[in-house]
């Protein structure tokens, strides 16, 4: 009895004796040479430059891509104006002319110290991150005259099951003056 729609037979690549052989000696030569380049890597003599460890060098490496510096802010005394440019406006008129700016002056911005002491890997302004986002602590907090101290102390000692049972590290290298700016800018979160 024939199948109705089946009418060709089975076909194989392989056509030949000689094709069948070089099949066979492929799927045994291949394995073998994966198996030694594999062994060959794995007990290679893996020369590494003492340089590359050094904590200097491993800190370049993982250095955030890109930097954020703000016009007007750099760091140092100010520069000598060019011979023949417009002289600078005074200090004074510097300072009334961008009384917002006054606070990134005195000090750092706090987003800039968030990124700088790794706040931002675990939490985000808006959204739960690994910890809450800043609006949820923010809000948990508002009305409490303490939170602006306690929250400052919970940074720099660390803690954990207030938001989870994931533990939130120390802090100890945040000077308390970071650490305050950091704090408000967060209880400020709407």
């Amino acid at each position: 009895m024939k199948d109705a729609g089946y009418e060709h037979a089975h076909s194989s690549p392989i056509k030949t004796p000689q094709q069948l052989a070089v099949v066979i000696a492929l799927a045994f030569a291949i394995p073998i040479i994966f198996i030694f380049l594999l062994a060959q890597f794995i007990v290679s003599d893996k020369k590494v430059d003492p340089a590359t460890l050094a904590p200097d060098a491993v800190a370049a490496r993982i250095q955030p891509e890109a930097r954020v510096e703000l016009a007007g802010f750099a760091a140092g005394p100010p520069k000598p104006a060019a011979p023949g440019a417009p002289a600078a406006a005074p200090p004074a008129q510097v300072a009334a002319a961008a009384p917002a700016a006054a606070p990134a002056a005195a000090g750092a911005n706090p987003e800039q110290l968030l990124q700088k002491f790794g706040c931002l890997a675990c939490h985000a302004v808006d959204k739960k991150a690994i910890g809450p986002s800043y609006k949820e602590v923010a809000a948990k907090y508002a009305g409490d005259k303490n939170a602006l101290d306690a929250l400052a102390k919970k940074v720099e000692a660390g803690g954990q099951g207030v938001w989870g049972q994931v533990p939130m590290p120390p802090n100890p290298q945040v000077s308390d003056a970071d650490l305050q700016t950091m704090v408000k800018y967060i209880l400020a979160q709407k």
